[in-house]
């Protein structure tokens, strides 16, 4: 054989696969394991939804309702453990409480208004216990049980927070809305949403408390005078905003002097808290005459209300009802624990209630008793100590409160609202009605002060004005000279109209 044949030959031989005896091993595959023959591989496949990037049905989700530090809040109490049999199987009535947890969201507001009382207590201690609520579920039981004489923090109000939202505005503000004041709504907004978004807030009729505070991260959000004007015209022509109370403004420069002109149309509107805008000098004329206080300097909001709490309340004891109270004032509150104990006592029982109260007396603790009389002090080193175990709208919750004791709710009257009995926990009079707190964006009080202001600008309104003083115009001092805007004007005086008819006008 020549050498070329030879070489084909054993190139041939070579290259024809080889037949082999082994027998095919087999693999330790398990239940939904897959085996690619390929690459010898052996995988499984799970199926993940992709996420939306949207807040969308945000109120229908459960989140965590504990707080980090609740266990230093002035109440908190040990949750007891739930005795469960070792042996056997859950009881029927168990395995329904369970399903109805899960679902009560579809279950219609009638038909849980008919539940037995036994069994609307026994679906909310589930919920307690598992430390998870929606908005929605809250809304439920804070409806079920605002009737009761005995209740918890938890029925009467509710927190989330979303760092990033990722949502239009309208998304997060159609479940805060209540057209029938089932509850109250305090949103913070430290994020940039575009301007026509924030207009529409004159349509959550129940909104207490508005805060909007602009950060370095959120220079794009744009908040001016011709905002605040766009909500004073839904104010007087559409009965917008008749429940706020407190309206707060940051480090906003196109907020100047000129809208002391439209927050007279807020019909309850008692504080105005506009650190860090444009307002030069130490005197605004005008305000006086609509009722305004300025305050001025370095203090916090809390102890400004409760410096006019405890000399409104002294005053009305002494002049109402010929009671001597005993001159020890009550600085700001620490936190209380949600699951604090709430009692409702008759209107007409506050003011005992107010000079003493022993069966309250264990959390007096949360108070540190300071002179009857005199300046308000500061006390730095008290104020940090509450502010590092304080949920994030605390500050705000407590002047909200402050402010509803001075004017004994009168305001929410105004409204429509039943306000019922007051609420009570321990020495402290709070809301009679549930609050829903929501922000949107990062917690101002945890950011770094590189740019921020100590000193206060606020405006403070404790009486309520008579309804034919409430839709007065302008104050002299801080009126629009220019002749373009009087068109604007004339369509808020001589005509109603709906906000979004008359947004072209000055946007």
């Amino acid at each position: 054989m020549k050498l070329s044949s030879l070489k084909h030959y054993l190139v041939g031989k070579l290259s024809k696969p080889q037949a082999t005896s082994l027998k095919k091993a087999t693999l330790p595959l398990q239940h939904g394991d897959k085996f690619d023959e390929a690459t010898g591989q052996v995988y499984t496949e799970y199926s993940v939804p992709v996420p939306t990037g949207s807040d969308q049905n945000w109120s229908l989700q459960q989140f965590s309702v504990r707080e980090y530090r609740e266990k230093e809040h002035i109440g908190y109490e040990e949750p007891q453990e739930r005795h469960t049999p070792s042996k056997g199987a859950r009881s029927l009535r168990d395995i329904a409480v369970d399903i109805t947890v899960d679902n009560i969201a579809g279950i219609p507001l009638h038909v849980l208004q008919s539940t037995p009382t036994w069994l609307v207590d026994r679906l909310w201690d589930e919920y307690v216990r598992s430390s998870r609520m929606s908005l929605e579920m809250w809304k439920v039981f804070s409806f079920l049980l605002r009737d009761r004489k005995e209740t918890t923090l938890r029925t009467m109000r509710y927190r989330k927070s979303f760092n990033k939202p990722q949502s239009p505005l309208e998304v997060y503000m159609v479940p805060l809305i209540s057209n029938s004041y089932d509850f109250v709504t305090y949103l913070s907004i430290t994020t940039a949403f575009k301007l026509p978004e924030l207009i529409k807030l004159s349509e959550i009729p129940n909104l207490a408390v508005l805060e909007i505070v602009k950060l370095r991260e959120t220079d794009q959000l744009r908040v001016g005078d011709r905002l605040v004007r766009a909500w004073s015209i839904a104010a007087s022509t559409e009965g917008a905003f008749k429940v706020l109370r407190i309206l707060r403004l940051w480090y906003h420069k196109e907020i100047t002097a000129k809208s002391l002109g439209y927050i007279n149309a807020f019909p309850v509107l008692g504080v105005y808290d506009v650190r860090g805008c444009d307002f030069t000098g130490a005197n605004y004329p005008g305000t006086g005459r609509l009722g305004w206080t300025t305050i001025i300097g370095e203090i916090d909001i809390r102890k400004i209300m409760a410096f006019y709490a405890t000399a409104e309340r002294r005053d009305k004891l002494l002049r109402d009802h010929k009671i001597s109270p005993n001159g020890v004032r009550k600085a700001t509150a620490e936190q209380m624990w949600d699951g604090a104990k709430v009692h409702k006592i008759r209107r007409e029982m506050v003011p005992a209630f107010l000079v003493d109260s022993k069966e309250s007396r264990p959390v007096e603790r949360a108070y540190r008793p300071i002179p009857p009389s005199g300046p308000i002090p500061s006390d730095e080193f008290f104020m940090t100590m509450c502010k590092e175990k304080e949920t994030w709208e605390f500050e705000l919750y407590s002047a909200y409160n402050r402010l509803g004791e001075i004017r004994e709710d009168r305001d929410l009257s105004m409204a429509g609202i039943n306000v019922g009995d007051q609420a009570t926990v321990g020495t402290e009079l709070v809301n009679s009605i549930p609050l829903a707190s929501i922000r949107l964006g990062v917690n101002p009080r945890q950011m770094p002060h590189q740019h921020r202001e100590r000193r206060y600008t606020c405006f403070i309104r404790l009486k309520l004005l008579p309804v034919s003083e409430q839709h007065e115009k302008e104050s002299p001092a801080v009126k629009d000279p220019a002749p373009k805007r009087k068109n604007v004007s004339g369509i808020a005086e001589g005509k109603k109209m709906k906000l979004g008819d008359v947004l072209d006008s000055f946007l």
